[in-house]
């Protein structure tokens, strides 16, 4: 599949960039895809077949929030977004890869082909694959060569580690260097604590390489930590909770298999994750650990209980306790030959019982809290604090738009149709335009507009 990024005369003052629109990648400019898939009021949707792949019965924005409350602040994309890369010799920009507005309803084995530029010629670039039913693979590219590049997936529903007592999986990165780029396999949790402060998110970053010294560099600082928490240093006050672990080992190199596993420690839960070598299928208890202690209270009066681990507080959290998106991703792509894969990933319940992580079935549900903060990254935290309102999509002008996931529409147009508020202002200008029952009008919309090009 290629996505086809073609000038609409409605957007005519915008240029394609990966297909992605500015609502989906951080405001960077770009342009709206101005073909997406046909569909009438019935669409028939390809089963998924891998749990990395982004879903197709939900909208891209929900599916790149950490709360899926569709707001730029708590992307997933966040830490790489918002780093500062002014002091990177040969970056002039970020872009993010693979994850365009539309690129979820294609084939679901495309989801990686994109659009790219290679000597100022329109190619096909393909970032990644998905590797049977549980695995993952990216690569290490960049759409141009000066700008550096955002690639991520993560599971299609979140995993609830407040029942789910271990998780098994491989991590293998290969390349031609030692050294590579910033990237991570890690649990993001569907709640942060507050701006700017992952070190009270219960973030858990299964493996990082990074060192803020050589952003936009390739390196070797390999690591399994909980953002700040456990850190030495101004850090040192969360070392009772939280306990990393060094890998001492290559990044371009790794063979490792981990298992997180859950226990209980004077009556609360404490996740450690262990790392051994493949093909192990299972790290024994003697085996090198990073832990965090999830059920613990704030460790100094300063910090009040609401702003703790608050995916692990019940009043706050309230359905999604303990839940968190499994990720993977490579942050500021140097161009290498680098790839980061996972695999063999499977989950079992506190009484050792399997789970398999659905492939159909509904899409994770939003809650309506008065707030939620911080953007998460690996290592960065950003963002304020958001509102409560977890449905619409932000717009290129900032207003709202698009269904959400219940199949509720924006009002019909002028002439009874309905497109949704954004971002074409369609309703009522083309022909095709879809009819208020459709469950999908934004594809309707999308495909009116290719149709006037």
């Amino acid at each position: 599949m290629q996505v086809s990024c073609v000038a609409s005369g409605l957007a005519a003052a915008l240029l394609l960039h990966g297909c992605a629109p500015p609502w989906s990648h951080g405001g960077t400019e770009s342009d709206l895809p101005t073909s997406g898939p046909s569909t009438t009021a019935t669409t028939t949707r390809e089963p998924s077949t891998n749990i990395w792949q982004f879903r197709n019965d939900e909208d891209m924005g929900p599916q790149t929030s950490f709360d899926m409350s569709l707001e730029n602040d708590k992307s997933l994309y966040g830490a790489c977004w918002k780093s500062d890369y002014d002091d990177a010799d040969d970056i002039e920009g970020l872009e993010t890869l693979a994850s365009g507005q539309w690129i979820n309803y294609g084939p679901m084995q495309d989801q990686f082909i994109e659009d790219g530029v290679e000597e100022d010629h329109v190619v096909n670039k393909t970032y990644g694959t998905y590797d049977g039913k549980v695995g993952v693979t990216l690569f290490n590219k960049r759409n141009s060569s000066n700008k550096a590049g955002c690639i991520m997936r993560h599971s299609r529903v979140p995993v609830d580690l407040s029942v789910i007592g271990r998780m098994e999986l491989d991590i293998t990165t290969r390349g031609s260097s030692e050294d590579a780029p910033w990237y991570s396999v890690w649990l993001a949790p569907m709640l942060y604590s507050g701006e700017d402060d992952a070190t009270k998110a219960a973030e858990i970053d299964i493996i990082e390489n990074y060192d803020y010294t050589r952003r936009g560099l390739d390196m070797s600082v390999v690591k399994t930590t909980f953002a700040q928490c456990g850190q030495p240093g101004e850090y040192s006050w969360t070392e009772p909770i939280c306990k990393a672990m060094q890998w001492n080992e290559p990044a371009g190199r790794i063979s490792a298999h981990i298992t997180l596993k859950a226990l209980t420690e004077d009556g609360m839960r404490v996740l450690r994750v262990h790392r051994c070598s493949q093909p192990a299928t299972q790290c024994d208890d003697s085996s090198e650990y990073a832990e965090i202690k999830v059920d613990s209270d704030p460790p100094t009066p300063d910090i009040k209980r609401n702003e703790w681990f608050p995916v692990w507080n019940k009043d706050i959290a309230k359905e999604w306790y303990g839940h968190y998106w499994l990720m993977a991703d490579i942050w500021w792509t140097s161009g290498t030959d680098f790839e980061l894969s996972v695999g063999n990933v499977s989950f079992f319940f506190d009484n050792d019982t399997a789970w398999e992580m659905p492939l159909d079935g509904p899409v994770p549900s939003t809650m309506s809290r008065e707030s939620t903060t911080a953007a998460p990254g690996p290592d960065d935290t950003t963002a304020a604090p958001g509102s409560d309102e977890t449905t619409a999509a932000p717009g290129p002008d900032g207003t709202t738009a698009t269904p959400g996931p219940d199949g509720t529409t924006a009002a019909p147009g002028p002439d009874g149709n309905c497109c949704g508020d954004e971002p074409l202002d369609c309703c009522g200008s083309a022909e095709g335009c879809c009819p208020a029952s459709a469950t999908e009008p934004m594809w309707c919309c999308m495909q009116a507009s290719a149709e006037m090009v």
